[in-house]
C-alpha cells in the first residue's frame, strides 16, 4: 500500500494495521487513541533514558510500561523446556491476571499457553543479527530460526 499511513517495517500484521484499525468506532477507537498518545508518553520519556544503555535499561524506562498500558499479566524469566534444555525467555504474557495464575506452579510445559513469549533485547539491538556477545545456545538458536522478513505479529 503505497500511501500507508504507517510506516510498520514487519512489526505487526499490515492486514491489522490497513484493515482491522481502521474499522474501529466509539469506545474502541477513543481507547486506541488513548492508548497510543499513552505509548507515544511512554517512548518519548524511555527512549533517552534507555538509549545506548543496557537490556536491562531498556526494559525499565520502556518495555514494561508499554506491556502494562497493553494489559498484559507477565511473568518473567518463565522456565521453558526445549529439546537443548531449559530456556528462559525475559517474559511470557498471558492475556489476563487469571490467565497467568492458571499456570502458575504448574508444569513449565503450560507456559507455552501465554500469549507470547518474549525475548527483550537492548534499544537498539540490530535484530537481524546475532551478536558475538552471546552464548553458544542463543547463537544456534538464532541460526535455527527460519527467516521472519514479511512476516509480522
Amino acid at each position: 500500500m503505497p500511501d500507508a499511513p504507517h510506516a510498520n517495517h514487519g512489526l505487526f500484521s499490515d492486514h491489522y494495521l490497513d484493515t482491522l484499525l481502521p474499522e474501529l468506532s466509539g469506545e474502541e477507537l477513543e481507547q486506541a487513541r488513548e492508548d497510543q498518545q499513552r505509548l507515544r508518553a511512554i517512548y518519548a520519556t524511555g527512549v533517552p533514558l534507555a538509549d545506548g544503555r543496557k537490556e536491562a535499561s531498556w526494559e525499565q524506562h520502556l518495555l514494561r510500561s508499554a506491556l502494562q498500558l497493553l494489559g498484559f499479566a507477565r511473568d518473567e524469566k518463565p522456565p521453558l523446556p526445549t529439546v537443548e534444555g531449559t530456556f528462559e525467555p525475559d517474559y511470557a504474557l498471558f492475556a489476563s491476571a487469571e490467565d497467568l495464575a492458571a499456570v502458575a506452579g504448574a508444569d513449565t510445559d503450560d507456559y507455552y499457553a501465554a500469549a507470547v513469549i518474549a525475548e527483550a533485547k537492548r534499544w537498539d539491538r540490530d535484530l537481524g543479527s546475532a551478536e558475538l556477545a552471546e552464548d553458544e545456545a542463543a547463537r544456534r538458536q538464532y541460526s535455527s530460526l527460519p527467516p521472519t522478513k514479511g512476516r509480522g505479529m
